[in-house]
């Protein structure tokens, strides 16, 4: 993106130009220089950018995100409100020349673009100076050396990245583009986190790259923020082809090379609740925190589940809390509980706006669970025919996925 400064500066002149058009149809609208025909045509022009709008508002609030390009449908009407804002006030001498200059610095601003901001965004990283090779990946085609490594941070947030910074070089040529992978992984085994990216950013493509390729590779990992801490993660890094599936290995056969371990910390929490969260379901009823007595468990063995809820405004219905270990394909469920707030003893039309539920629930693990790891799946609902579930604002989904859990072997 261009620099903040700019878009302030195009955002004020835009705010002043369309007030500036609002007062012109105000006056118009008002006044008796125009005839009735002239006003409709003023006032249909006014009310299509508003028309917009309000649908881009409604598409937003039932879908996961926004996008700013469903505005453009309004474009040529805001454009001639912004032109008309800038000038309509002026003597008439001086309209073309106001009209020419703001044409004219918004077509150099655009002019420069591609070679002040978009050019540096998609360039390649600099050839670097190899240092000793630590490790080399290698395929039957291919050969890729980690020759470096800045790892400064020793802990990181949830919900926060995690930044570290690795070279590589490439020793032997590749016929295929290969992608670089990076896990943040538990003492239980699960990955917390992970980050796919091709190299340099997705600006390098393996088969391009001759021999000697070297170049410093900045690696950003998002944590996602409901994560459980604080907890110790080991982070893990390899390349596969992603059509395949195909792995690079290590010369002792492994697939993934070890960095080193990170600390994940909690995020702060006014509320001094444990892994701090601020789910809003329905705009009814938040999750302000949560834990769970252990990350895996055998067949046969319970986990305690505490969650943190907080009403939002005074609910007049009683929602019942799911809580699922589940399959997220097959959805097959390896320990459920479906019950009201604090055991059906707190139910949520009693809760007082601001109030802090604790609210535990116990997850048998199936004895017939097949090992693996599975997200704890959390929502709400109502026991009615549909059971119909609030849905969590800002997603698609109405349902939350707290982190996996591991299932392990009967025997384990």
């Amino acid at each position: 993106p261009m620099s903040d400064t700019v878009y302030l500066v195009l955002n004020i002149l835009a705010g002043i130009a369309l007030l500036s058009a609002l007062v012109f149809v105000l006056r118009c609208l008002t006044g008796k220089r125009h005839t009735l025909y002239q006003k409709i045509a003023v006032l249909l022009v006014a009310l299509w950018p508003v028309v917009v709008f309000v649908a881009f508002l409604r598409w937003t609030s039932i879908t996961p995100a926004s996008q700013g390009r469903l505005i453009y449908g309004a474009i040529s009407a805001l454009a001639l409100w912004a032109t008309l804002g800038l000038i309509w006030w002026l003597p008439l001498r001086l309209r073309p020349y106001v009209v020419a200059i703001a044409c004219g610095a918004l077509f150099l601003l655009a002019m420069i673009q591609p070679w002040a901001t978009i050019s540096p965004a998609y360039a390649q990283p600099p050839q670097t100076i190899a240092a000793e090779t630590q490790a080399i990946f290698t395929s039957e085609a291919g050969g890729i050396a980690g020759t470096g490594m800045s790892f400064p941070e020793t802990s990181v947030t949830a919900g926060e990245y995690l930044h570290f910074n690795i070279d590589f070089e490439v020793v032997q040529a590749f016929d295929r583009d290969w992608s670089l992978f990076v896990h943040l992984v538990s003492p239980e085994g699960i990955i917390l986190a992970q980050r796919d990216v091709y190299p340099g950013g997705g600006s390098l493509a393996m088969s391009d790259l001759e021999v000697g390729r070297a170049w410093e590779n900045e690696i950003a990992v998002l944590i996602p923020p409901t994560t459980y801490s604080p907890q110790t993660a080991e982070v893990r890094l390899g390349w596969y082809h992603l059509p395949s599936g195909e792995r690079m290995t290590l010369e002792n056969d492994e697939e993934m090379l070890s960095l080193g371990n990170v600390e994940i910390l909690p995020r702060e929490s006014v509320l001094d609740v444990p892994n701090p969260q601020s789910v809003n379901f329905g705009d009814l009823i938040e999750l302000v925190g949560y834990d769970i007595s252990a990350l895996s468990a055998a067949p046969g063995e319970t986990l305690e589940l505490t969650l943190y809820w907080r009403a939002l405004q005074p609910i007049e219905q009683d929602y019942v809390v799911f809580a699922n270990v589940i399959d997220s394909t097959t959805f097959t469920k390896y320990a459920e509980s479906n019950a009201m707030p604090v055991q059906w003893t707190r139910p949520t039309s009693t809760w007082e706006p601001g109030e802090l539920i604790v609210d535990t629930h116990t997850l048998t693990i199936r004895e017939d669970s097949a090992p693996g790891v599975y997200p704890i799946e959390l929502g709400l609902y109502l026991q009615q025919d549909s059971f119909p579930r609030l849905d969590v604002l800002g997603t698609y989904q109405n349902f939350l996925y707290l982190p996996p859990v591991r299932i392990l072997e009967p025997d384990s």
